[in-house]
């Protein structure tokens, strides 16, 4: 009976041990984009983050300039998506490509500049901050050029047009359309699409959504982000994500908030700048970085920093109570030195995280109350059990 409680204990042991490592957050993926004064040319770099913030260089500069044959490289403005199997999908600016990277980091060319202009029937292509795996596997992006939202198969590629700039003109009423900013789904398979048409000094800026019928509606429109955040003007032109019941969604205008927005429509400022000035020490914020939840429901933040222009990767408590830096901008000029001011203008992204299962997730010193109650109780159980038999015998 002693080898059988023994026993039973690690096996109790091990289950808990499991449950905490599926509750991981895991790694994050954050564009960069470098400025390079001291080097000659403009450089890129996707950085892989473990849930301590250490950080390194997923996806280089020259294995990128070795894919696209170009001279340089740019990830200002756009996206980044991790699929389940670890394949991050990336776009590039300087060849307005889709790229896959495996989880070792190989490279290769998903969706071309030419397959976008072959179904955009447009002369160029540019590729934004929206990028994002769907219910089907097939991955959605922007394009700026079109202002369209094309889907690619994965596997192999195959482009196809998911929303168009005529769809978004019927709904809205306004002859200018630019889809630069994020796009996410939720569980019920209805994509989410900001629209930042700048049409006058009030930007016009909503959130529309596409049901999975095809039906095309404006979710949330300026009027009302403004009236919930008490500021005129609204920028929806970087990151969008989904978690749980909520959009998450970076306001680059006078706001300069982080925004949680429920899918019954209700709109609360999440983060302020207030908050993100006192976490950087810097005169203003800019949410030009992108926007990313992990497992745990906190908040990832990439702010570019204003006066001075300093980036600093943010992470934010799940209600956004508390602040803090995750990755500084000291960090990041030292890891690439000979650069001025690594910036944070393209977009994060997380891996293994399912936004549709949100559950309360016990932190490890929880963990272990629960294992040594769990322990505790069903070994004094057997106990009983062992002296009722001896009293019995």
């Amino acid at each position: 009976m002693k080898k059988f409680i023994s026993g039973f204990m690690i096996l109790f042991l091990t289950m808990i041990v499991s449950l905490s490592a599926n509750a991981a957050p895991g790694d994050l993926f954050v564009q960069l984009d470098l400025e390079a004064p001291l080097v000659g040319n403009d450089q890129c770099s996707i950085l892989k983050v473990m849930p301590d913030g250490i950080f390194s260089e997923f996806v280089s500069f020259p294995t990128i300039l070795a894919l696209t044959g170009l001279d340089d490289c740019d990830m200002d403005d756009t996206g980044i998506a991790v699929a389940r199997n670890g394949e991050v999908y990336f776009s590039e600016d300087q060849s307005d490509s889709v790229i896959k990277a495996t989880p070792a980091g190989a490279l290769s060319t998903f969706v071309t500049e030419a397959q976008i202009i072959a179904v955009t029937l447009e002369g160029s292509a540019n590729l934004s901050n929206g990028m994002v795996i769907g219910p089907d596997g097939g991955l959605c992006f922007n394009d700026r050029i079109s202002n369209s939202i094309l889907k690619a198969t994965i596997p192999g590629g195959v482009v196809s047009l998911e929303v168009s700039e005529a769809q978004v003109q019927a709904v809205t009423g306004f002859s200018t359309v630019n889809l630069q900013g994020g796009i996410a789904f939720d569980c019920a398979g209805n994509l989410y699409i900001t629209d930042n048409p700048g049409i006058t000094e009030e930007d016009r800026d909503s959130i529309l959504v596409l049901t999975p019928e095809g039906t095309l509606s404006i979710f949330v429109s300026e009027q009302e982000i403004n009236a919930a955040t008490g500021f005129n003007s609204t920028d929806l032109d970087t990151g969008m994500t989904f978690f749980g019941d909520s959009l998450y969604v970076n306001d680059d205008g006078a706001c300069d908030c982080v925004l949680k927005i429920t899918l019954d429509g209700g709109i609360s400022v999440l983060v302020s700048e207030a908050q993100i000035t006192a976490a950087t020490d810097n005169g203003g914020a800019d949410l030009e970085g992108g926007i990313a939840l992990n497992q745990r429901a906190q908040v990832f933040i990439g702010d570019d920093g204003d006066n001075p222009d300093d980036s600093n990767l943010l992470m934010s408590t799940s209600n956004g109570s508390s602040v803090s830096l995750f990755i500084t901008t000291q960090e990041l000029e030292d890891f690439f030195p000979g650069f001025d001011q690594p910036r944070l203008e393209g977009s994060i992204a997380f891996e293994g995280v399912d936004a549709c299962i949100v559950a309360d997730i016990p932190t490890l010193s929880e963990w272990g109350l629960i294992a040594m109650a769990g322990i505790l109780g069903i070994a004094g159980f057997i106990v009983i059990v062992i002296r009722r038999r001896k009293v019995t015998a």
